[in-house]
Formats: structure tokens, C-alpha cells, sequence
């Protein structure tokens, strides 16, 4: 009888936190999301594009070095090459190595504020490879 007894209060044990678990989860699920603004969504969103064309460019390599259809080489993770890098870093005052992906992130986004068509210095990427183009502040 008291094995019984034992077996019975176990399983009532397990199902009081069973319970519990599940109340719980229902409780944080239903939990509103927290709410961004335009300028947290266009960031995201940017972000999230940057990561895309890195991805698209050159599988995320800050250190490739690749020889493009141009015969000219094209450098780090978003492949700008000298002249590009050279013509814009100098416009927008970004100094840095051609090789730093990070500021080349900065300076694409900076180009794409500048000039929305700009996007074109990564077409295949963008409109071949399926990255798409980069949000615009008024969109987000």
C-alpha cells in the first residue's frame, strides 16, 4: 500500500510541474513584442542585408583577394576594389584598410545612403544571387 501511495503522489508531482511548465510558456509566449523605431528597423534591416552581400560576396572572407571579370582585384568581405575603395573612403572620410570588412560594412552603407543606385557596385550579388537591394530609411 505504501509503494501505492508513493507511485500515486509521483505522479501527481509530475503532473503539478507539467502543468506549471506549460502555464508558464503560455504566459511568456503571449508576452508583447517589444516595439522598434524606424531608425532600430532600418538598422536591422541593414544589418541584415550587409550580412547578406558579405555572405553573397565572398562567403564572409575578410581576407580574399580575388582577381575579378575586370581584371582588377577586389578585396575583403564586400570585394570593393582600390579605385572604388579609394574614390568613397576619401568621400566620406572612413579610413581604414581596404581589408577591414567592418569598415568596408561602413562605407557601403554610407555609399547607399549617398547615392540609393549605388547598390549596382554589387549587381550580381544583389539582383543575380538573390541578395536583393538594400533597404531605404523611408521604407523601413
Amino acid at each position: 500500500a505504501t509503494m501505492k501511495l508513493y507511485k500515486t503522489i509521483l505522479k501527481l508531482s509530475i503532473f503539478i510541474v507539467v502543468v506549471t511548465v506549460l502555464y508558464s510558456s503560455v504566459q511568456i509566449s503571449s508576452a508583447e513584442a517589444p516595439t522598434m523605431t524606424k531608425e532600430q528597423v532600418y538598422n536591422f534591416k541593414m544589418d541584415t542585408w550587409l550580412n547578406k552581400l558579405s555572405k553573397a560576396e565572398s562567403g564572409n572572407d575578410s581576407k580574399l583577394v580575388f582577381l575579378d571579370r575586370n581584371n582588377k582585384y577586389s578585396y575583403s568581405c564586400l570585394q570593393f576594389q582600390k579605385e572604388t575603395w579609394n574614390t568613397y573612403s576619401k568621400k566620406f572620410g572612413i579610413q581604414g584598410d581596404i581589408m577591414d570588412c567592418t569598415k568596408q560594412k561602413q562605407l557601403a552603407v554610407l555609399m547607399v545612403q549617398s547615392n540609393y543606385n549605388l547598390w549596382r557596385s554589387w549587381f550580381t550579388s544583389c539582383a543575380i544571387k538573390g541578395v536583393g537591394k538594400p533597404p531605404r530609411l523611408d521604407e523601413s
